[in-house]
């Protein structure tokens, strides 16, 4: 009778800015936090002259960073657990522009 491996779980997990987008594309991810759903649609448009479409993407991830980094116990728990992760650091800056490194 085979058996899955159990994968070790992660003592700290840094989410940035790639992980925020492959998370939203995992419907385990979506299912859970609605709001990265709309990461899905940021595709760089634009000609790169004014950087309007870099803006644009680095703002919707900064607020994806304090919606996770606003989330109650609870669902901090369950993204731990989504991760595999002991530990999940979030460095987001918020809305006085002061750098945040959040670790929970």
């Amino acid at each position: 009778m085979a058996t899955k491996p159990v994968q070790p779980i992660r003592k700290l997990v840094v989410v940035e800015e790639s992980m925020l987008m492959s998370m939203s594309v995992s419907k385990a991810f979506v299912s859970a936090f609605p709001f990265l759903s709309g990461l899905q649609k940021l595709k760089k448009k634009g000609c790169g002259g004014c950087g309007r479409a870099g803006q644009a993407k680095a703002t919707a991830l900064t607020s994806a960073k304090q919606t996770l980094a606003g989330m109650g116990s609870g669902k901090k728990r369950e993204l731990k657990k989504l991760l595999n992760a002991e530990q999940v650091r979030i460095t987001y800056k918020d809305s006085g522009g002061k750098i945040i490194n959040l670790t929970f």
